[in-house]
């Protein structure tokens, strides 16, 4: 059985991964599906020869997917934590 103290805990959780999720969306919608190192080489008029290779492993920039399994693995490790201190 859950107590005040229980829910209220939860409850606090809930609002931080809320407005983690917020905050990670907002970031997203401005930074768009250009990465860093393009928005970067457009500012200075230099040309990306030997920029990462769009979709490879170490290029998360722009891609939705990776965004939401990030967002998704450290929620669900906050989560884990979350539940482990509890006891």
């Amino acid at each position: 059985m859950t107590t005040g103290t229980d829910r209220a805990g939860i409850l606090v959780f809930l609002i931080i991964v809320g407005v983690f999720l917020a905050v990670s969306l907002a970031v997203y919608t401005m930074t768009g599906a250009m990465g860093i190192e393009d928005r970067w080489e457009n500012a200075v008029g230099i040309s990306g020869n030997n920029a990462t290779e769009p979709g490879s492993l170490f290029s998360i920039e722009g891609d939705p997917f990776l965004y939401f399994l990030i967002l998704g693995i450290l929620g669900a490790g906050a989560g884990i934590l979350y539940w482990k201190s509890k006891d």
